[in-house]
């Protein structure tokens, strides 16, 4: 992919500085070139050298610029020391001093019609990954976010996306005010052009977990407005964003019409289970109920069944139930006293969880996919 220059005319040389440097190592290092000025008038002699479509960051304090610096393949967006407010600039003002990964985002949200067009995803090497169970309570979202840590930190770029109906704010390290999936879905729904964007503005990284995700939904109300349809574009947009190796689902157990259909466009299934025979009946009942799924995409073919807080021996005869056990988690006594969210990590377990898929690879398991065109 070609990289689209992004000229900075700041004349802050320490923050030209820190933002050459991100980019560099960044996601954006394969989107974006970076050249900064920091005088007006190399700037201007730079931007007249131009041939190709640019963004240009100017500090507003080089505002305005010469009709003839900025020709129609340019978009520019000022630069601001403080929040962005009414301004007369005729142009997108970003303030400066935010987290950089917070202002690349704003910046390919504000120039997303210069960016490279979408892939459709048919394409994609991005691996779609749902953490399942058949009822709550099984530790899906611990092992969801523990095997995306474990992939992030072995280089893997992973998003995370939960689709639960009672979300697991705690574990994401999100605002619950925040209304971002329902608002991208809204413009899937009517203007999918746009999207890109927007996703590129509403994704949050995690600090500490080291994957994207989306602020899962703030209400009930808007999980249940959720279609099946909406769940498709949304991975084919994270799937042609080029920008992921893995795409982790953290589904809810109800299965619902965006859950079935998470789970068809899904190349793999880790479905969770207790050894507990309340658990274990819950999930045969499940498993009766979606013979129609497994003849229509394979829903057995590419599920792997897990034990979670295994304690070292198996209590039920879990074939009996028609679960073939893949692969224990195990079960760690420390997090039973840890009240505080922050500290329930474990890179023993996370080193477990991420070698489930890992098995899989091994074996020969290929990815199947079944997204909707």
């Amino acid at each position: 992919m070609n990289r689209l220059p992004l000229i900075v005319i700041d004349p802050d040389d320490y923050f030209c500085e820190m933002l050459t440097a991100y980019v560099r190592v960044s996601e954006y290092a394969d989107q974006y070139h970076v050249s900064c000025y920091q005088d007006r008038g190399t700037g201007l002699e730079g931007l007249s050298l131009m041939k190709e479509p640019f963004v240009l960051l100017v500090h507003e304090s080089c505002l305005p610029l010469p009709p003839e610096a900025v020709r129609g393949t340019a978009k520019v967006v000022a630069l601001s020391e403080r929040e962005a407010q009414d301004s007369s600039a005729g142009c997108p003002v970003l303030c400066k001093y935010q987290p950089l990964d917070r202002l690349l985002s704003a910046i390919a949200a504000q120039t997303g019609e210069y960016r490279q067009p979408v892939r459709d995803g048919s394409g994609s090497g991005a691996q779609v990954v749902a953490w399942y169970s058949a009822a709550g309570g099984s530790g899906k979202t611990t092992a969801a976010v523990h095997a995306a840590r474990r992939c992030a930190i072995r280089g893997e770029r992973v998003f995370c996306l939960c689709l639960e109906r009672l979300p697991s704010y705690a574990k994401y390290r999100i605002d619950s005010d925040e209304e971002a999936l329902s608002q991208l879905l809204y413009y899937l729904r009517t203007n999918p052009p746009a999207a890109s964007a927007k996703l590129e503005q509403w994704k949050r990284k995690q600090p500490e977990w080291k994957f994207d995700t989306l602020p899962p939904f703030r209400n009930t109300e808007q999980w249940e407005d959720m279609d099946g349809e909406d769940v498709s574009r949304l991975i084919r947009l994270l799937q042609a964003s080029g920008a992921y190796d893995r795409i982790f689902l953290d589904l809810d157990s109800q299965l619902h019409g965006p859950i079935a259909e998470a789970l068809r466009c899904a190349d793999r299934i880790i479905w969770l289970v207790l050894d507990d025979e309340v658990h274990l009946g819950k999930c045969a009942l499940q498993l009766s109920g979606m013979s129609g799924m497994n003849a229509s995409f394979g829903l057995r073919q590419k599920t792997s069944f897990v034990v979670n807080r295994w304690i070292g021996r198996e209590v039920n005869n879990m074939s009996a139930y028609g679960i073939e056990i893949a692969e224990r988690l195990p079960y760690v006594p420390e997090w039973k006293a840890a009240a505080d969210p922050e500290r329930r990590y474990s890179p023993p377990f996370a080193e477990r969880a991420a070698g489930v898929l890992d098995a899989f690879a091994a074996s020969g398991g290929q990815v199947n996919r079944h997204v909707r065109a």
